[in-house]
């Protein structure tokens, strides 16, 4: 119905001839950031009551407008296609890393937005380990512990941040504290993943 409104369908066909290829190269560069692929930025967001981003000189932008704005970008090739000015060729050509590098920014989105969240001794956690650490798993750290580490803003897992602690006994804790929790589903995936494991000496039964 709103398509109908001839300002509505004029502010959309300007909006559909002005998507040239520049402008998706620009999305496609700002989703190729590093920083969406850092694993610590999720709880950084997530627990973040007023989240600002600033990107250069540009002026920063808040955490809702960032999230309206991507998933405007994501819903536009559907809406502007029936359109003669708009060149579906052009989202062609980015559409596979664009909604690659998405997946960064909608596992924040949907924790950020997850209800009800579980108060407890002031800090937000959410129930399912599992989901946070599967989910998470594409994000990057330096280090190997901070694959746990970074994440335990989130989880409730009896493991303590302890950098002496070799990357085998870290992820054996994870494992333990699974198993605690009744978290089964997370250890069905030791054994799997990369071929080069963080910690060649990391026990059969520990998810890597």
């Amino acid at each position: 119905m709103l398509f109908d409104e001839p300002k509505a369908r004029e502010a959309l066909e300007e909006l559909a001839s002005n998507l040239t290829n520049s402008v998706w190269s620009s999305v496609k560069a700002f989703l190729d950031l590093p920083y969406w692929s850092r694993v610590w930025i999720i709880q950084e967001i997530v627990l973040g009551r007023e989240v600002m981003l600033v990107l250069g000189a540009l002026e920063p932008i808040t955490w809702a407008d960032h999230r309206n704005a991507m998933l405007l970008t994501r819903q536009l090739p559907r809406i502007l296609n029936g359109f003669a000015v708009y060149d579906a060729s052009i989202w062609d050509r980015f559409e596979g890393s664009v909604e690659l590098r998405w997946g960064y920014i909608e596992l924040i989105r949907r924790y950020k937005e997850k209800t009800p969240y579980i108060e407890l001794h002031g800090k937000v956690l959410l129930p399912h380990a599992k989901e946070v650490m599967f989910r998470a798993a594409q994000h990057m750290a330096t280090n190997p512990q901070d694959k746990v580490f970074g994440l335990l803003g989130l989880c409730e897992l009896p493991i303590k941040p302890d950098y002496e602690l070799p990357v085998r006994h870290v992820y054996a804790k994870l494992g333990v504290g699974c198993v605690y929790y009744e978290q089964f589903d997370l250890l069905l995936s030791a054994g799997c993943g990369l071929a080069a494991a963080s910690d060649p000496l990391l026990p059969s039964w520990v998810p890597d």
